[in-house]
């Protein structure tokens, strides 16, 4: 007997297909919004001993108000996770903050007009909630539910390249969770509502094919390899269990509603990955060079305690990401 059925966006990513398999395994039926019916025959692929508990709604575009409306039918919870990520588009207003801000209105709006639903949950990022530019602030402490206002200029100049997709995608991140905290204020839903807010997600990937399909976090961090310096600063977190906070989100006693809470994994630094990867991957090319800046403070007390958070460690996770990318790259050269 199913326990209830899940309403997914971007179950089709790294982070949702993750929690896509933790739903399905739990037992639970789920509905998964697609942009194309070709993602119909993927995801089944994916999952084949769970096609029976799935159910697809072709929604080709977020932005639209009423997008969600007609996948609503007998939905109890909704875990949004589709978003736009970085380096997919130049456009800040069309290809970041518009599927962003506009996806999430529209999500809530179908949520609101539809009874059944209990909770709904919310894949922000770490970046809604840190000033733009954060990252670069090594003694930056970040705080969940602060009120403290995080303003965005859409008319600053950002800078081009990796620096200026990131900056975009934080204007987007910020103005998204600023649309959920206003949609919490003003329409006080029937539901319950949380967001969460990871670090820097990486581990195996489901839906990663080959070593060139290379891409988010997991593509920063083997990219960061090639350099003296790292492209990201390390507070991370294995998106296993991202993907098990996200589950616990069903049944967790929550303080309030719109509670917010910071997923990352344990503390650790990229002298201790240089030095992982000097035991156990003496032979993978590494370019990084110590000394490295220190991290921005996450700390995700929080989700430990209100949805019994479990982290695996750096070696786990890092070597998730080693061993299937070499495990890709040697078999491309087969």
């Amino acid at each position: 007997m199913s326990k209830g059925l899940i309403l997914i966006t971007g179950a089709s990513g790294f982070i949702g297909s993750h929690v896509l398999d933790r739903v399905l395994k739990a037992g639970y039926n789920v509905r998964l919004t697609i942009r194309k019916e070709a993602q119909i025959h993927e995801l089944k692929q994916l999952f084949p001993a769970h096609t029976q508990q799935m159910d697809f709604a072709v929604v080709p575009d977020i932005t639209a108000l009423d997008a969600f409306g007609k996948a609503m039918d007998g939905v109890d919870y909704i875990f949004h996770l589709a978003s736009p990520m970085p380096m997919k588009g130049e456009d800040l207003q069309r290809d970041y903050v518009d599927p962003a801000v506009k996806g999430t209105d529209a999500i809530l709006k179908a949520a609101l007009e539809t009874p059944s639903v209990k909770r709904v949950t919310i894949m922000a990022s770490i970046l809604s909630i840190m000033p733009m530019g954060g990252m670069a602030m090594q003694d930056l402490v970040i705080k969940e539910n602060s009120n403290e206002p995080n303003p965005v200029d859409l008319n600053m100049e950002f800078p081009s390249g990796l620096d200026g997709h990131g900056l975009k995608y934080q204007a987007s991140k910020i103005l998204a969770h600023q649309a959920t905290l206003q949609f919490i204020q003003q329409q006080k839903p029937h539901f319950t509502l949380t967001t969460l807010h990871p670090t820097f997600v990486l581990g195996p990937s489901l839906v990663q094919k080959s070593a060139e399909e290379l891409s988010g976090v997991n593509m920063m961090f083997m990219r960061s390899l090639m350099f003296k310096k790292p492209l990201f600063p390390v507070a991370i977190v294995d998106v296993r269990d991202v993907a098990d906070v996200m589950f616990a989100t069903i049944d967790a006693k929550l303080e309030r509603n719109g509670e917010e809470c910071i997923i990352s994994g344990k503390e650790t630094s990229w002298d201790d990955i240089v030095a992982f990867m000097g035991r156990k991957y003496p032979k993978a090319s590494n370019s990084l060079e110590p000394p490295f800046e220190r991290a921005f403070k996450a700390n995700a007390e929080k989700a430990e305690k209100l949805l019994g958070a479990k982290w695996k460690p750096m070696e786990e996770m890092i070597g998730s990401v080693l061993d299937q990318q070499l495990a890709f790259e040697k078999a491309s050269k087969v």
